[in-house]
């Protein structure tokens, strides 16, 4: 029988869905709620919602098995564009970022 040498690396967690849950429009708040999923079932996570107005928040995160959401909500102070991102950490600091998208207020 032959052995095989296998390496098994790390890789980021990918973020999925992400949803906000009311109208940014029609309020200076914004909750948004995003999907992760990570290979590396052991690892944990932490995430950082960037507003895009010069102002991050840590996100609230449920996870099992390396899936679950991460959570966010901020008020506006200003009117006009922003770019929101999120960023999430697993414990071996790989990291993934999506651009949420531009919002209007």
């Amino acid at each position: 029988m032959d052995e095989v040498n296998v390496t098994v690396r790390n890789v980021a967690p990918m973020i999925g869905r992400i949803d906000i849950s009311n109208d940014p429009n029609q309020s200076d708040k914004i909750n948004i709620i995003a999907d992760f999923t990570d290979p590396g079932v052991l690892d944990t996570h932490t995430a950082i919602w960037d507003w895009g107005d010069g102002n991050k928040s840590h996100g609230v995160i449920n996870e099992s098995k390396g899936s679950g959401t991460v959570i966010g909500s901020h008020v506006y102070k200003s009117k006009g564009e922003h770019n929101i991102s999120l960023k999430i950490i697993d414990k071996d600091v790989y990291s993934k970022v999506l651009i949420l998208r531009r919002i209007d207020l």
